[in-house]
């Protein structure tokens, strides 16, 4: 059997999360971008691009490398890149979907405490991201869970995403 193509096959989607790394209660707020392509009416793939920042006062270090194992003011970053695969359940104008994806983490944390004790750290890791949403037209809402897999400082974060696909929408004709 043929696949169908209904859908145009190129479509960005762009928005903005609402997060949270749990471990460390520290809210996010942050842009992305995902370039896809429609395999066809219910598959795609796509390159999820998203950079999140982060400052926290009274950040919880329990970091061996902090000798005085106190509160820390944190900042930081995450970039990530991943590739991602979307499965949408049906050809409606409410489109519910399930999705997966992996790849790398970029981070950068810096964390001072009040004895003057700084511990400066560039991470690469390897993660993936399971997600589940609905696209109500061109409007896209998902959320998503990025479990990123290193030992030296746990930044799982969870994300609500609000966002509008460019293009990618059904072909009239």
């Amino acid at each position: 059997m043929l696949a169908q193509h209904d859908y145009r096959p190129f479509k960005v989607d762009a928005g903005l999360l609402l997060g949270e790394v749990h471990k460390h209660n520290v809210g996010l707020i942050a842009p992305y971008v995902e370039p896809k392509y429609n395999i066809n009416n219910r598959f795609t793939v796509g390159m999820r691009l998203e950079y999140t920042f982060y400052y926290k006062e009274d950040f919880v270090d329990y970091n061996p490398d902090n000798p005085y194992f106190t509160d820390a003011n944190a900042e930081g970053w995450n970039f990530s890149t991943i590739l991602t695969g979307d499965y949408y359940f049906n050809d409606n104008y409410l489109r519910p979907f399930i999705g997966i994806g992996g790849g790398l983490y970029y981070m950068y944390i810096d964390t001072e405490n009040s004895f003057d004790y700084s511990n400066k750290k560039n991470i690469g890791a390897m993660g993936f991201m399971p997600r589940a949403g609905f696209n109500i037209g061109q409007f896209r809402l998902s959320c998503e869970y990025n479990y990123i897999m290193t030992d030296e400082i746990d930044l799982n974060y969870f994300s609500l995403k609000i966002g509008y696909e460019i293009g990618g929408g059904k072909k009239w004709f």
